[in-house]
Protein backbone atom coordinates (compact mmCIF):
# COMPACT_ATOMS: atom_id res chain seq x y z
CA UNK A 1 0.00 0.00 0.00
CA UNK A 2 1.40 3.63 -1.02
CA UNK A 3 2.13 6.05 2.31
CA UNK A 4 0.21 9.58 1.40
CA UNK A 5 3.62 11.14 0.73
CA UNK A 6 4.14 8.87 -2.07
CA UNK A 7 0.61 9.95 -3.94
CA UNK A 8 1.39 13.54 -3.42
CA UNK A 9 -0.14 16.05 -6.11
CA UNK A 10 1.94 18.58 -8.59
CA UNK A 11 1.80 21.86 -6.95
CA UNK A 12 -0.24 24.24 -9.11
CA UNK A 13 1.57 27.40 -11.00
CA UNK A 14 -1.83 29.70 -10.60
CA UNK A 15 -2.44 29.36 -6.80
CA UNK A 16 -2.86 33.00 -4.95
CA UNK A 17 0.02 33.14 -2.89
CA UNK A 18 1.04 36.09 -0.30
CA UNK A 19 4.20 38.00 -0.25
CA UNK A 20 5.58 38.50 2.81
CA UNK A 21 8.19 40.03 4.79
CA UNK A 22 10.12 38.23 7.51
CA UNK A 23 11.56 40.20 10.42
CA UNK A 24 13.89 38.57 13.13
CA UNK A 25 14.12 40.54 16.50
CA UNK A 26 15.97 40.26 20.08
CA UNK A 27 15.04 42.28 23.30
CA UNK A 28 17.04 42.74 26.23
CA UNK A 29 16.79 44.09 29.85
CA UNK A 30 20.13 44.24 31.39
CA UNK A 31 22.58 46.23 33.60
CA UNK A 32 23.75 49.90 31.84
CA UNK A 33 27.30 48.41 32.52
CA UNK A 34 26.94 45.08 30.51
CA UNK A 35 25.59 46.78 27.33
CA UNK A 36 28.79 47.49 25.59
CA UNK A 37 29.57 43.21 26.35
CA UNK A 38 26.92 41.54 25.10
CA UNK A 39 26.54 41.01 21.31
CA UNK A 40 24.85 38.63 18.69
CA UNK A 41 25.05 37.56 15.67
CA UNK A 42 22.82 35.32 13.08
CA UNK A 43 22.13 34.36 9.59
CA UNK A 44 18.97 35.73 7.72
CA UNK A 45 16.76 35.94 4.56
CA UNK A 46 18.64 38.53 2.44
CA UNK A 47 17.50 40.55 -0.99
CA UNK A 48 19.70 38.40 -3.09
CA UNK A 49 17.39 35.32 -3.51
CA UNK A 50 19.46 31.99 -2.38
CA UNK A 51 22.68 33.98 -1.21
CA UNK A 52 22.42 33.92 3.00
CA UNK A 53 22.93 37.43 5.15
CA UNK A 54 25.25 37.26 7.94
CA UNK A 55 23.86 39.29 10.49
CA UNK A 56 25.79 41.53 13.57
CA UNK A 57 23.88 43.07 15.71
CA UNK A 58 26.89 44.89 17.64
CA UNK A 59 26.61 45.39 21.15
CA UNK A 60 23.51 46.49 23.13
CA UNK A 61 24.88 49.60 23.53
CA UNK A 62 24.34 50.31 19.75
CA UNK A 63 20.04 48.70 19.58
CA UNK A 64 17.49 51.52 19.80
CA UNK A 65 16.34 51.94 23.45
CA UNK A 66 12.62 50.47 24.09
CA UNK A 67 10.35 52.36 27.13
CA UNK A 68 8.60 49.76 29.33
CA UNK A 69 5.23 51.25 28.34
CA UNK A 70 5.58 50.49 24.55
CA UNK A 71 2.89 48.19 22.88
CA UNK A 72 3.24 44.52 22.18
CA UNK A 73 1.50 44.46 18.73
CA UNK A 74 4.98 43.03 16.68
CA UNK A 75 5.62 41.40 19.47
CA UNK A 76 7.25 43.94 22.01
CA UNK A 77 7.64 42.98 25.54
CA UNK A 78 5.83 44.87 28.02
CA UNK A 79 7.57 45.28 31.30
CA UNK A 80 4.88 43.78 34.36
CA UNK A 81 4.65 44.94 37.50
CA UNK A 82 7.67 42.37 39.10
CA UNK A 83 10.10 43.47 36.49
CA UNK A 84 9.35 47.32 37.64
CA UNK A 85 9.77 46.10 41.05
CA UNK A 86 12.92 44.44 40.29
CA UNK A 87 14.47 47.31 38.27
CA UNK A 88 13.91 49.88 41.25
CA UNK A 89 15.53 47.54 43.42
CA UNK A 90 18.55 47.02 41.23
CA UNK A 91 18.92 50.64 40.71
CA UNK A 92 18.32 51.50 44.17
CA UNK A 93 20.83 49.13 45.59
CA UNK A 94 23.58 49.74 42.95
CA UNK A 95 22.86 52.69 41.24
CA UNK A 96 23.14 50.76 38.13
CA UNK A 97 20.27 52.06 35.84
CA UNK A 98 18.57 49.01 33.64
CA UNK A 99 17.97 49.59 30.32
CA UNK A 100 15.74 47.56 27.27
CA UNK A 101 16.73 48.05 23.85
CA UNK A 102 15.76 45.76 20.94
CA UNK A 103 17.23 44.57 17.49
CA UNK A 104 15.62 44.41 14.35
CA UNK A 105 16.48 42.71 10.94
CA UNK A 106 13.83 42.12 8.47
CA UNK A 107 13.65 40.38 4.78
CA UNK A 108 12.81 42.07 1.40
CA UNK A 109 9.40 40.69 0.83
CA UNK A 110 9.51 37.15 -1.01
CA UNK A 111 6.30 35.31 -1.75
CA UNK A 112 5.12 32.65 -0.42
CA UNK A 113 4.75 29.48 -2.99
CA UNK A 114 4.67 26.31 -1.73
CA UNK A 115 8.60 25.72 -2.38
CA UNK A 116 9.29 28.26 -0.03
CA UNK A 117 6.56 26.99 2.64
CA UNK A 118 7.57 23.51 2.51
CA UNK A 119 11.22 24.63 3.25
CA UNK A 120 10.39 26.78 6.07
CA UNK A 121 8.54 24.15 7.81
CA UNK A 122 12.20 23.09 8.47
CA UNK A 123 13.95 25.88 9.52
CA UNK A 124 14.90 27.58 12.35
CA UNK A 125 16.45 31.01 13.78
CA UNK A 126 19.68 30.60 15.08
CA UNK A 127 20.59 33.16 17.72
CA UNK A 128 24.64 33.16 19.02
CA UNK A 129 24.33 35.50 22.09
CA UNK A 130 28.13 36.20 23.18
CA UNK A 131 28.56 37.51 26.86
CA UNK A 132 31.40 37.56 29.11
CA UNK A 133 32.68 34.51 31.12
CA UNK A 134 31.56 34.41 34.63
CA UNK A 135 33.94 36.41 36.71
CA UNK A 136 34.17 39.64 34.76
CA UNK A 137 33.97 42.40 37.03
CA UNK A 138 32.10 44.96 34.95
CA UNK A 139 33.50 48.46 35.14
CA UNK A 140 31.93 51.10 38.42
CA UNK A 141 30.00 54.13 37.44
CA UNK A 142 31.77 56.58 35.73
CA UNK A 143 34.69 54.53 34.73
CA UNK A 144 35.73 54.47 31.33
CA UNK A 145 37.54 51.22 31.08
CA UNK A 146 36.57 47.93 31.73
CA UNK A 147 39.16 45.68 34.14
CA UNK A 148 40.30 42.97 32.60
CA UNK A 149 41.00 39.14 34.15
CA UNK A 150 44.55 38.75 33.66
CA UNK A 151 46.07 42.26 32.77
CA UNK A 152 49.66 43.05 34.77
CA UNK A 153 50.09 46.94 36.37
CA UNK A 154 46.99 49.56 36.34
CA UNK A 155 47.23 52.36 34.73
CA UNK A 156 47.76 55.36 36.03
CA UNK A 157 45.04 58.74 36.06
CA UNK A 158 46.65 60.73 34.00
CA UNK A 159 47.13 58.30 31.01
CA UNK A 160 43.69 57.34 31.17
CA UNK A 161 42.58 59.15 27.63
CA UNK A 162 45.75 57.58 26.27
CA UNK A 163 44.76 53.69 27.24
CA UNK A 164 41.07 54.37 26.18
CA UNK A 165 41.71 55.03 22.67
CA UNK A 166 45.00 51.98 22.07
CA UNK A 167 44.34 49.28 24.43
CA UNK A 168 42.59 46.23 23.61
CA UNK A 169 40.01 45.65 26.59
CA UNK A 170 37.87 42.93 25.20
CA UNK A 171 37.48 39.76 27.37
CA UNK A 172 37.09 36.12 26.69
CA UNK A 173 33.50 35.23 25.97
CA UNK A 174 31.06 32.71 26.31
CA UNK A 175 28.61 31.72 23.31
CA UNK A 176 25.06 30.73 23.63
CA UNK A 177 23.01 29.22 20.98
CA UNK A 178 19.12 30.42 20.75
CA UNK A 179 17.17 28.36 18.50
CA UNK A 180 13.64 29.30 17.34
CA UNK A 181 11.90 27.10 14.95
CA UNK A 182 9.85 28.95 11.90
CA UNK A 183 7.13 26.02 11.97
CA UNK A 184 4.38 27.58 13.63
CA UNK A 185 4.29 30.77 11.65
CA UNK A 186 2.62 28.66 9.52
CA UNK A 187 -0.24 27.68 11.52
CA UNK A 188 -0.52 31.50 12.77
CA UNK A 189 -3.21 34.19 11.22
CA UNK A 190 -2.91 38.05 11.66
CA UNK A 191 -5.96 39.34 13.85
CA UNK A 192 -7.06 42.67 13.49
CA UNK A 193 -4.58 43.87 11.06
CA UNK A 194 -1.38 42.62 13.67
CA UNK A 195 1.43 41.22 12.34
CA UNK A 196 1.92 37.29 12.86
CA UNK A 197 4.44 36.90 15.53
CA UNK A 198 6.46 34.03 17.66
CA UNK A 199 8.48 34.90 20.02
CA UNK A 200 10.45 33.33 23.21
CA UNK A 201 12.10 34.21 26.33
CA UNK A 202 15.17 32.22 27.63
CA UNK A 203 17.67 32.72 30.24
CA UNK A 204 21.29 33.43 29.20
CA UNK A 205 23.69 32.75 32.24
CA UNK A 206 25.35 36.47 32.33
CA UNK A 207 24.99 38.19 35.61
CA UNK A 208 23.98 41.44 33.86
CA UNK A 209 20.96 40.53 31.37
CA UNK A 210 17.74 40.54 33.55
CA UNK A 211 15.80 39.10 30.30
CA UNK A 212 16.19 37.85 26.84
CA UNK A 213 13.73 37.57 24.16
CA UNK A 214 14.28 36.12 20.75
CA UNK A 215 10.93 36.36 17.98
CA UNK A 216 10.14 36.40 14.33
CA UNK A 217 7.38 38.60 13.02
CA UNK A 218 6.19 38.46 9.73
CA UNK A 219 4.00 41.34 7.76
CA UNK A 220 1.13 39.16 6.84
CA UNK A 221 0.33 35.48 7.35
CA UNK A 222 2.47 33.46 5.11
CA UNK A 223 -0.46 31.35 3.53
CA UNK A 224 -3.07 33.06 1.96
CA UNK A 225 -6.15 31.28 2.34
CA UNK A 226 -6.37 29.32 -1.05
CA UNK A 227 -2.39 27.73 -0.63
CA UNK A 228 -3.83 26.67 3.23
CA UNK A 229 -6.61 25.02 1.69
CA UNK A 230 -4.70 23.01 -0.94
CA UNK A 231 -1.88 22.35 1.14
CA UNK A 232 -3.56 21.90 4.42
CA UNK A 233 -0.67 21.59 6.98
CA UNK A 234 -0.81 19.64 10.16
CA UNK A 235 1.56 20.00 12.90
CA UNK A 236 2.43 17.40 14.91
CA UNK A 237 5.30 18.41 17.88
CA UNK A 238 7.29 16.81 20.67
CA UNK A 239 7.17 19.69 23.41
CA UNK A 240 9.06 18.38 26.44
CA UNK A 241 9.67 15.25 28.67
CA UNK A 242 8.90 14.79 31.94
CA UNK A 243 10.03 12.53 34.96
CA UNK A 244 12.53 10.22 33.14
CA UNK A 245 13.70 7.88 35.47
CA UNK A 246 17.62 8.60 36.95
CA UNK A 247 19.26 4.81 35.29
CA UNK A 248 23.57 5.98 34.75
CA UNK A 249 23.90 2.96 35.93
CA UNK A 250 22.55 1.35 32.64
CA UNK A 251 24.09 3.96 30.39
CA UNK A 252 22.46 6.74 30.68
CA UNK A 253 23.33 10.04 29.48
CA UNK A 254 21.44 12.59 30.91
CA UNK A 255 23.07 15.60 29.12
CA UNK A 256 23.02 13.91 25.62
CA UNK A 257 19.00 12.94 25.01
CA UNK A 258 16.91 13.44 21.93
CA UNK A 259 13.92 12.71 20.43
CA UNK A 260 12.08 10.31 17.69
CA UNK A 261 9.08 10.91 16.08
CA UNK A 262 7.32 8.35 13.60
CA UNK A 263 4.68 9.36 11.50
CA UNK A 264 2.79 9.27 8.65
CA UNK A 265 5.97 7.08 7.10
CA UNK A 266 8.69 9.30 8.07
CA UNK A 267 11.06 10.01 11.20
CA UNK A 268 11.68 13.36 13.40
CA UNK A 269 15.11 13.52 14.81
CA UNK A 270 15.05 15.94 17.80
CA UNK A 271 17.97 17.94 18.55
CA UNK A 272 20.20 16.73 21.83
CA UNK A 273 18.69 18.17 25.02
CA UNK A 274 19.63 17.72 28.73
CA UNK A 275 17.24 16.61 31.41
CA UNK A 276 17.26 18.29 34.84
CA UNK A 277 17.38 16.35 38.39
CA UNK A 278 13.44 15.47 38.50
CA UNK A 279 13.84 13.86 34.70
CA UNK A 280 12.32 17.38 32.97
CA UNK A 281 13.33 18.86 29.46
CA UNK A 282 11.50 21.17 27.04
CA UNK A 283 12.18 19.79 23.41
CA UNK A 284 9.73 21.97 20.94
CA UNK A 285 10.76 19.95 18.25
CA UNK A 286 7.95 20.37 15.32
CA UNK A 287 7.48 18.00 11.92
CA UNK A 288 5.08 19.59 9.29
CA UNK A 289 2.73 17.46 6.69
CA UNK A 290 1.21 19.10 4.03
CA UNK A 291 -1.94 16.93 3.97
CA UNK A 292 -4.02 18.30 1.44
CA UNK A 293 -1.70 17.25 -1.25
CA UNK A 294 -1.64 13.59 -0.65
CA UNK A 295 -4.64 10.71 -1.46
CA UNK A 296 -7.44 11.54 0.44
CA UNK A 297 -8.93 7.90 0.97
CA UNK A 298 -5.62 6.59 2.01
CA UNK A 299 -4.74 9.51 4.08
CA UNK A 300 -8.50 8.49 5.91
CA UNK A 301 -7.10 5.25 6.33
CA UNK A 302 -3.61 6.29 7.62
CA UNK A 303 -5.20 8.46 10.22
CA UNK A 304 -7.75 5.51 11.39
CA UNK A 305 -5.23 2.75 11.59
CA UNK A 306 -2.01 3.95 12.44
CA UNK A 307 -0.30 5.52 15.23
CA UNK A 308 2.56 8.35 15.57
CA UNK A 309 4.73 6.77 17.92
CA UNK A 310 7.57 9.29 19.86
CA UNK A 311 10.68 7.65 21.05
CA UNK A 312 13.04 9.12 23.71
CA UNK A 313 16.80 7.94 23.64
CA UNK A 314 19.16 8.67 26.84
CA UNK A 315 21.55 6.42 26.23
CA UNK A 316 22.39 6.00 22.51
CA UNK A 317 25.73 6.92 21.15
CA UNK A 318 24.66 8.65 18.06
CA UNK A 319 26.45 11.46 15.41
CA UNK A 320 26.26 15.12 16.84
CA UNK A 321 23.13 16.83 15.46
CA UNK A 322 22.89 18.38 11.86
CA UNK A 323 23.37 22.08 11.29
CA UNK A 324 20.01 23.63 10.81
CA UNK A 325 19.36 24.89 7.40
CA UNK A 326 19.97 28.05 6.22
CA UNK A 327 18.00 31.08 5.22
CA UNK A 328 19.44 31.44 1.90
CA UNK A 329 18.83 27.72 1.05
CA UNK A 330 15.46 28.34 1.71
CA UNK A 331 14.53 30.26 -1.65
CA UNK A 332 14.63 28.88 -4.41
CA UNK A 333 15.77 31.08 -7.89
Amino acid sequence: MLRPRDTASQDPVDIPINEVSYTAWIEARYLKTYSERVRCDFRWFGANGPHETNVETGPLSSWPTLSDDMGATSGNHVADADETEERDATNTQNSIPIERSRFEQSSPPLKATCDLVRKIACYELCVHVHVPLSGWTPPTPGSELAPLPSEGKPTKAKDKKHVTETVDVSVPEKTHDITLPLAPLLFSNSCQGQCVSIFEDVEIECEGLRSFRVGITCSAPILSDELASYLNPLLVTLDAVYRLPREEHLGQTRDLVFGLVHAFGETCRSKSFSIDAEGNSQIRSHMVFFVGTWHQAQLRDQLQTEHVVVEIHDRDVRDPDPPPMSAGSLISD
